[in-house]
């Protein structure tokens, strides 16, 4: 089952690996629902969740370089194995996975020289971006606010923060708060002749 959102693409022109990081932390410092841990209490069995503090890097970064020869199909296989379900801890704040690809060897590395730092920190035109982040925080209507944000802090290196902002938060309090009765109800009537049997047989299973 694939539990995450992604959006991926080729780096236009020389991008700075330690800005990107630190802009992508600036969002995170921002976006409180991309440090919200989710939990089951071990007695009640009840969810819940948690906005953790932002103490150290909040997310999981990854750094893959390719061959020229088979980049294509290399970074195919990449960004499928950014469907997989165990990329993220099943607790844990970090929500959000900065994942990138070096496409191409610099001429240092092709001569078998060390590369300078510059180099290492940047990356380069048709260099590749892959940011994952867990669907349970973000829809596909939200990465272009996450995106927005990306670019706004690494241009600026800070994104501000207003006091009287939306969070995630006063979202989660707001709809616990909702009347859902009639929506309930409406589900329960539509669905109480359901003969739900026959909807789990068609489930697949792998036991005998």
């Amino acid at each position: 089952m694939d539990l995450s959102i992604r959006c991926s693409f080729s780096t236009p022109e020389t991008v700075s690996i330690k800005r990107l990081r630190k802009a992508l932390q600036e969002v995170i410092k921002k976006q409180t629902v991309l440090r919200t841990s989710f939990h089951i209490d071990p007695t009640t069995a009840e969810r819940y969740q948690r906005i953790e503090e932002l103490t150290d890097e909040g997310f999981i970064f990854v750094e893959s370089k390719l061959c020229e020869k088979y980049c294509s199909d290399a970074l195919q296989t990449l960004i499928i194995q950014e469907r997989a379900p165990n990329i993220f801890p099943p607790e844990g704040a970090r929500r959000v996975r900065l994942h990138i690809v070096r496409r191409h060897l610099r001429k240092a590395e092709k001569h078998g020289c060390e590369p300078d730092n510059n180099n290492e920190d940047s990356l380069h035109v048709g260099d590749f971006i892959i940011l994952t982040t867990r669907n349970e925080v973000f829809d596909g209507t939200s990465v272009r606010y996450l995106l927005n944000d990306l670019v706004s802090a690494y241009r600026t290196g800070y994104l501000p923060i207003r006091n009287d902002a939306v969070t995630y938060l006063d979202y989660t309090i707001y709809t616990r708060e909702m009347d859902t009765s009639a929506s309930s109800a409406y589900w329960e009537e539509l669905y109480q002749d359901l003969d739900v049997t026959k909807f789990v047989s068609r489930i697949p299973s792998d036991r005998s």
